[in-house]
């Protein structure tokens, strides 16, 4: 029954095996058919019993080469089908040659092979074609050459190891490196150096791998070896440390490590609080104990610095940074070299994600010296120590970019050697610059570049132009052409500009002065950047930024900036954009701006002058759209002592004078919370000013649609001044006798919740205003109490008293 019962199940086992196979022979006959690449053989050398102790490379051709023995002559033959068919031929048969062959491949795609010549001599010998014709020659013949590995490094020298036999049993090395034949023993412990292979990396260290027979074991060897030169060092915690008590510097070098041309070096720091300073190095360039160059943490003194030594014991800095080094953390140093310049970049985090430029300098020669560490009458921990060739150069190479401070160390030495259609890229970092552009082209100025990774970030935050609170960061005047200039992604700070102090140009723009004081146009784009904590002081005080046209047209295009916390005493703590010539065009643009928080005595956020002094009427466009202009203060209540009233304009203001003319399109901003006595959102002056008498020409035609005017108020220390004469939102004011009507337009805004008045008219019969309104919502448009309608104009002949108004919503506003 058994039995019986096992047949069964085998049988049921064996049905549903068949069925499991006949399922897959289906799915495999409905599958298309599938190819495989199949291996190729063929014979390259049949003349006798050759093919031992093969060695294989390929060149940058894509082309191969073969070192190998014939063993019935005992010879070193070599194969290669680099002329497009195989040929083999012999290279050396100067004995029993040709074992333990080793071939490599140079730049130049040259052979080089290392080799064994066996009984009676017992010699490494090495064979190559670099010269255009096959030249051999023994390297070492201290019964040396078994187990010979080769390698070619970036600088096409040649790099063997290799096997010492009786009596040595070592494991030796030899380069050609110096330019003459070096042989050395590297490990002597046992029995060792057999199998041995041995590896070139890109920066040009040596790694060996080998078998140490005395004790079955895998070793391996290599040359980036610390080789102290003066000071104590030692490994503490696992980290490299270095004291130095003897002074005047402990350093210690990296062996087979040396300078180039294009390297990065780095290094984890950590100066412990028991030497006489605080402070950590790394060394580079170095010659001797009376030639190095370094860059360095001097944590007592609160700097970051580069420098040299020639021996005397002083520090010689040639750049340095100033802030507070916590002596009680860790921190990432970054050298870049690149040529003779030389750049310091400090991580904070130590983790290699936020390194922040400190300082570079100019070399006036850069040699190949060995690279290091150092300490200074000190005791420094170093660890995480690498170095390399530098990843990119973000363009940098090209002929038509300028890289700070990679090429050059300060952006303005880099404007200077600028050229039409240049650009300079800055690297992510501060730079404490007053930066003079006098020239004209196409120059384009952008921040945010890390030269490592070749990557740029678009955070204006990262790349920081500081005027230490001394200087004006940017002064603009072409002096011998037309100017077309972009500044990308920067933060500019820390301006300043007193009245008097000497700097060029008016008292004007303390982060920010774009003007022709000679006959060329200039066409200037300020695009992502941040601009605050600039100051303006003294009399004629005006802006963080300020753009003015005085001999030729200008354009200028401002968008998607941040412009916030500037003062200045006088005009807009913000923009100041004006058109000062005879006859002369100013097209103006703002995008996508962000403008909050400055102060000034009158016109804080954003000011718009058409102020030509000439008979020949000056001229604005201004196309303001989707800006944000908030929390803006004009503080001063009685400011404006030329305009005759109280201080105008918290937010925006735009005002022609004499004979000169503006048209303004307003769209889509918003225009909220700021500050002023009359007109605390959008002010708007047509006015005499000086220079004209009897009926004037100033002009100025406004089309506002879909913004938001709202929240604006007089400032509660100014409550003595508000009046019906003063408006929280809106103010128009004309000047008797203008011989123009200026339009009005609004259409689809909201103006509303505004203080005391959201829309004011300040004008008599002399001076008409057509004032058109179409969607628009504005609070309070009906008797409120007592009070006067929330649009109010003048009575007629005295524009000091004011009675309510008809409104009309197209056409002339007429006293009632």
């Amino acid at each position: 029954m058994k039995d019986m019962m096992k047949s069964k199940r085998f049988s049921g086992k064996s049905f549903a095996w068949l069925t499991f196979i006949l399922s897959l022979l289906s799915l495999a006959a409905a599958l298309p058919a599938v190819s495989f690449a199949e291996w190729n053989t063929s014979t390259i050398d049949s003349t006798g019993n050759v093919g031992s102790f093969t060695s294989i490379a390929e060149d940058s051709n894509g082309k191969t080469h073969i070192g190998y023995l014939d063993e019935d002559n005992n010879d070193l033959k070599y194969a290669t089908n680099a002329s497009g068919s195989w040929t083999a031929s012999t290279i050396d048969s100067s004995g029993n040659v040709g074992t333990f062959t080793s071939i490599a491949i140079d730049s130049n795609n040259k052979a080089h092979i290392s080799y064994y010549d066996g009984y009676p001599n017992y010699d490494l010998k090495y064979a190559t074609n670099a010269s255009g014709e096959w030249i051999t020659s023994v390297i070492d013949g201290r019964s040396s050459g078994d187990s010979s590995s080769i390698a070619i490094d970036s600088n096409n020298n040649v790099h063997i190891s290799y096997y010492a036999e009786y009596p040595d049993y070592d494991l030796n090395y030899a380069t050609n490196a110096s330019g003459d034949w070096v042989t050395s023993t590297l490990d002597s412990a046992g029995n060792v150096g057999f199998y041995a292979s041995i590896v070139v990396n890109s920066t040009n260290n040596i790694h060996i791998s080998y078998y140490d027979w005395s004790n079955g074991d895998l070793k391996y060897a290599t040359n980036i070896i610390w080789t102290p030169v003066s000071g104590t060092w030692a490994m503490e915690n696992d980290e490299y440390s270095g004291t130095d008590t003897a002074g005047p510097f402990g350093i210690s070098l990296l062996n087979n490590a040396q300078t180039s041309g294009s390297m990065m070096i780095e290094s984890d720091l950590f100066s412990r609080p028991d030497g006489t300073y605080l402070n950590g190095l790394i060394i580079f360039d170095y010659n001797g104990p009376n030639d190095f160059k370094y860059a360095a943490a001097k944590d007592g003194a609160n700097l970051w610095v580069i420098g040299y030594s020639n021996g005397d014991g002083s520090w010689h800095d040639i750049a340095s940074f100033s802030e507070n080094i916590d002596t009680s953390r860790w921190y990432r140093m970054r050298v870049e070299i690149s040529g003779n310049t030389v750049n310091l970049y400090v991580d904070d985090d130590r983790d290699g994600s936020g390194f922040v430029f400190k300082a570079g300098a100019d070399f006036s020669s850069m040699g190949t010296g060995q690279i290091g560490l150092g300490v200074r009458w000190s005791h420094a921990h170093f660890d995480n120590f690498s170095f390399g060739t530098l990843p990119s150069d973000a363009g940098c190479s090209s002929s038509d970019v300028l890289c700070v401070p990679a090429e050059h160390s300060t952006i303005q030495s880099a404007v200077d050697a600028a050229l039409d259609g240049d650009a300079v890229r800055i690297a992510q970092g501060t730079y404490y610059e007053s930066i003079n552009i006098a020239k004209g082209g196409a120059i384009t100025l952008e921040g945010g570049w890390d030269f490592t990774t070749g990557d740029r970030s678009d955070d204006p935050a990262l790349t920081i132009i500081d005027g230490s609170g001394t200087e004006r960061v940017f002064y603009i005047d072409p002096a011998d052409a037309d100017l077309d200039l972009t500044i990308k992604g920067l933060t500019i700070q820390n301006g300043s500009k007193a009245y008097g102090d000497g700097q060029p140009a008016y008292n004007i723009g303390s982060g920010l002065l774009a003007i022709n004081n000679n006959p060329y146009r200039i066409t200037l784009t300020l695009l992502d950047n941040v601009i605050k904590n600039n100051l303006t002081t003294g009399y004629y005080a005006d802006a963080a930024v300020a753009i003015m046209a005085k001999q030729e047209n200008i354009t200028a295009v401002l968008r998607g900036n941040e412009i916030h916390n500037n003062h200045a005493d006088a005009d807009s703590g913000g923009v100041l954009l004006i058109n000062y010539t005879d006859g002369k065009v100013f097209d103006v643009t703002m995008d996508g701006n962000n403008i909050h928080d400055n102060t000034s005595s009158f016109g804080a956020g954003v000011m718009l002058f058409s102020d030509g002094r000439q008979s020949n009427p000056a001229h604005v466009n201004a196309n303001i759209v989707n800006n944000i202009i908030s929390n803006n203060y004009a503080e001063d209540c009685f400011a404006n002592a030329d305009f005759g009233g109280p201080a105008y304009g918290g937010g925006l203001s735009v005002i022609t004078r004499r004979e000169n003319t503006a048209d303004i399109i307003l769209e889509g901003n918003m225009i909220s919370g700021n500050q002023a006595v009359t007109g605390a959102g959008l002010f708007l002056g047509v006015q005499h000013w000086s220079g004209c008498t009897g009926p004037c020409d100033a002009r100025t035609t406004l089309n506002s649609s879909n913004n938001t005017i709202t929240g604006n108020e007089v400032p509660s220390a100014c409550s003595a001044y508000a009046n019906v004469s003063n408006g929280g939102g809106v103010s128009i004011n004309i000047d008797p006798d203008m011989a123009q009507t200026s339009d009005f337009n609004f259409n689809g805004d909201v103006i509303s919740g505004n203080g005391l008045y959201d829309l004011i008219l300040e004008a008599d019969n002399r001076s008409q205003a057509i004032i058109s309104i179409s969607g628009t919502g504005i609070d309070e448009l009906h008797q409120y109490g007592s009070r006067s309608y929330d649009v109010l104009c003048p009575e007629n002949g005295n524009p000091l008293y004011y009675r309510p108004c008809i409104l009309t919503y197209t056409g002339v506003l007429i006293p009632d």
